[in-house]
């Protein structure tokens, strides 16, 4: 029920109105259902949903964080709801953890917009709302669009990891620019949609979650995209178990021929080994061909040790042809 003050508002009533108009074409799975809407017989207006069956996420959150394949999932799930109602021209302007709730099967619904909760008679300025939710141009009084919806996500979303500290490296990225000072630097949730599903429209397929994922014992996940699975693997998951739809069973990592060949082009090239380092500096080792070294080196481009033991090499060679020719006499330097 709308508070009586703002039911004698006419510039908010009329928005009241317009905003149930485009919530009632809203037809999505994580969007709830609008049933009616009206005016009791005191004056005031009111708004009547579809009761959801389950618990709210905050509920959920009081028993611990989520995984990281839940918390993406949840992710999606809420950037369709919200692509649907922002296309229908309808902001949420109150998503926090206790305004989504989770049906059975885990899937979550927005409820509870900020609609009927709208401080002011010009449209589109903030409302009551909790302030690590809200996005600083709401804090400040300012008009929000979309783009307060997406702050208030990712923060929903960080809640959702146990807090910052414990957001995962995969999602640390998207949640920064979700929650972005600037409400321009947020995208919009379409755009996100493409971005981390694949944009129908690029001409190009996109990279399908496939594989589950289990450790030895331990509880299946997914579905991943081939490009997780690879990184699952290069963080030391060497006993990595893999399932898909056909599948017969589980295999291991290694014996599917696609994830083997996507984890070895990821390893990093070997480093080369250096050679065994020498314990002492072989000089004469420079001088290997001596008749060239000769020929071509003169005297005065070397140092005068790397001098010395070219003249040495020179004085053995002469000694060594003067003993195979027999000669006893002293050969004239040259």
């Amino acid at each position: 029920v709308m508070a009586r003050r703002l039911s004698d508002d006419p510039a908010f009533v009329a928005r009241f109105e317009a905003e149930i108009v485009a919530l009632k074409r809203v037809r999505h799975r994580s969007v709830v259902e609008v049933l009616d809407w009206g005016r009791d017989s005191s004056g005031a207006w009111f708004l009547v949903m579809e009761l959801i069956e389950g618990a709210s996420l905050g509920s959920r959150l009081r028993r611990g964080p989520l995984s990281l394949s839940e918390g993406r999932a949840l992710m999606i799930a809420l950037l369709k709801g919200l692509a649907a109602c922002h296309e229908a021209g309808v902001v949420h302007r109150d998503l926090k953890p206790d305004n989504i709730m989770l049906r059975a099967d885990g899937s979550p619904v927005l409820i509870d917009f900020g609609i009927a909760h709208q401080e002011g008679a010009t449209a589109g300025h903030t409302q009551v709302a909790t302030v690590v939710y809200a996005p600083p141009e709401q804090l400040r009084g300012e008009r929000v669009g979309p783009e307060a919806d997406l702050y208030a996500l990712g923060q929903t979303l960080a809640e959702c990891f146990g807090g910052w500290r414990a957001v995962p490296d995969e999602l640390m990225s998207v949640l920064e620019r979700l929650t972005h000072n600037l409400s321009t630097r947020r995208g919009s949730a379409l755009e996100w949609l493409r971005e981390l599903e694949g944009s129908p429209h690029s001409g190009q397929s996109a990279e399908k979650a496939k594989y589950h994922t289990a450790e030895l014992g331990g509880a299946p996940e997914g579905p991943f995209k081939l490009s997780e699975v690879v990184r699952r693997v290069l963080a030391n998951s060497s006993e990595l178990l893999l399932w898909w739809a056909g599948a017969s069973g589980w295999s291991r990592w290694s014996e599917v021929r696609e994830v083997k060949a996507a984890v070895d082009d990821a390893r990093p090239a070997p480093t080369p080994m250096p050679p065994p380092v020498p314990t002492s500096f072989d000089r004469m080792s420079k001088y290997s061909n001596l008749k060239d070294c000769y020929r071509k080196t003169p005297d005065n481009s070397m140092d005068e040790e790397d001098f010395v033991y070219l003249r040495m090499l020179k004085e053995a060679c002469r000694s060594q042809k003067r003993e195979q020719e027999g000669g006893t006499g002293t050969e004239q330097e040259g």
